[in-house]
């Protein structure tokens, strides 16, 4: 299996990044087709952002009260052409078109405007993961990974509350598919946009005052999302001890006497604290 870093760096979304950045070189230099087309994109996010600042305090963010004909029309065009172009099923660079079926549906996708609005929310998150990536260099641990990516969605949301509410708390798409590669694919993208939902809501709520506090709120529910609370996972966890074990073994045979039992005193500690929890009859 690939490394996790190298698995989250070749998904579906890392990479339409990476083409939608191309892009926007390509049209820095000139190329008439694709100024038109990455202009257009970079227009219809800039409306929606702009009818996200033009709503009071304490209005409701998480409600999409425009349609696509306002999209168009607000991006002065006469017909919704340029629009389905650019965002439409069969554009070349339409996020909606590159993700599963099984993700589109479940992030909500399912009509023009949201899917404009998922395209700004993972290109809005996206330096915020690029961070967190960058934070995995050379560490495999999935829990960590997954407990840091909250932390991240956390902060970013904390910085773009109107954003992060906008199309009913819909998560960036990006930390969609990240968490199911944490996950192993074993979780249903469903399952895992309506946790990343309910960081969103708690992260933009009264209860939460840092990315620590959401982590400390959606904690259970991330454990029971990820399976890391189903006895597979933790009977996998125990089998990874197997080298290790064997390597403690081997060293320990050629200590002398007085230096083993230093050893064994730390490994039955360790071990009785252990056996405390496996006995504990916490479901009776």
């Amino acid at each position: 299996m690939l490394p996790l870093g190298r698995q989250l760096d070749a998904t579906v979304v890392a990479r339409w990044v990476r083409e939608v950045r191309a892009e926007a070189k390509r049209s820095a230099v000139g190329e008439d087709r694709v100024i038109t087309t990455e202009k257009a994109r970079s227009r219809y996010y800039e409306i929606v952002l702009r009818a996200l600042d033009s709503r009071p305090p304490g209005a409701d963010h998480a409600m999409i009260d425009y349609s696509y004909e306002d999209l168009y029309r607000r991006a002065g065009h006469k017909s919704p052409s340029t629009l389905y172009f650019t965002f439409g099923r069969g554009a070349k660079h339409a996020l909606a078109d590159r993700l599963p079926d099984e993700t589109r549906r479940a992030v909500g996708a399912s009509d023009m405007v949201r899917t404009v609005v998922m395209e700004l929310k993972t290109l809005s998150h996206w330096p915020y993961r690029q961070g967190w990536l960058d934070a995995l260099a050379g560490t495999d641990d999935r829990r960590f990974a997954a407990e840091t990516l909250v932390r991240v969605l956390a902060d970013w949301a904390g910085a773009n509350p109107r954003l992060a509410a906008h199309a009913d708390y819909m998560p960036a798409a990006s930390a969609v598919e990240d968490l199911g590669v944490i996950c192993g694919r074993r979780t249903p993208a469903a399952d895992i946009t309506a946790f990343l939902a309910r960081v969103l809501t708690t992260s933009v709520g009264p209860r939460a005052t840092s990315a620590a506090d959401v982590l400390d709120l959606v904690h259970a529910r991330l454990m029971a999302v990820l399976g890391f609370d189903r006895p597979g996972y933790v009977l996998e966890i125990v089998r990874r001890l197997d080298e290790p074990i064997g390597e403690v073994g081997y060293l320990v045979s050629q200590l002398r006497p007085d230096d083993r039992a230093a050893v064994r005193a730390e490994l039955e500690a360790r071990l009785a604290a252990l056996n405390e929890v496996v006995e504990e009859e916490r479901w009776a």
